[in-house]
Parts: C-alpha cells; sequence; structure tokens
C-alpha cells in the first residue's frame, strides 16, 4: 500500500492486483460486501457512492478521508494524484 496527496488531503492508494499487501480498508471492505469478486476472474466490484465500479488489474482504489472508496484508471490516477511516501 501507498500514500498519495490530492489537494492536500493525504489518501490510501491499493492498487488492484500490482500491490502485494492489501491494506485493512480494503479487507474490511470485502468482509462488508463493499468490495466483491465479479463474474469475470480478473476483475472485482466496487460499490461506491457513485454507483458499481468494475476494477481490473492496475486500476486504483483509494480509500479518501471520508472513508469512501473511488476508483482510477491509472492514467487519470497519475494526473490527480503526487506520490508522497
Amino acid at each position: 500500500m501507498s500514500k498519495y496527496r490530492r489537494n492536500n488531503p493525504i489518501v490510501e492508494v491499493y492498487q488492484y492486483a500490482v500491490d502485494s499487501e492489501e491494506p485493512k480498508w480494503y479487507k474490511e471492505s470485502k468482509k462488508f460486501g463493499i468490495i466483491k469478486n465479479c463474474e469475470s476472474e480478473c476483475a472485482c466490484c466496487v460499490y461506491t457512492p457513485k454507483g458499481k465500479r468494475y476494477v481490473f488489474p492496475g486500476d486504483y482504489i483509494v480509500h479518501n478521508s471520508d472513508g469512501e472508496l473511488e476508483c482510477y484508471k491509472p492514467e487519470k490516477f497519475e494526473l490527480e494524484f503526487e506520490k508522497i511516501e
């Protein structure tokens, strides 16, 4: 797990199927059904305030300062976030 900055607030980020260790919030989200395995073996489903999102290997799942999850493709993520650690 790495930490990144986005316009000041620091967020925790998990890069799906790339990071070797799942963060605690990711494991808890799976336990409570916020993150589920999808029909496709290579994807997972993340239930966000904006609805159901499909996450594929290399995509980013952001745990924001409000405790909500957001999903980003690598190209958009790299434009909006700056790594701090």
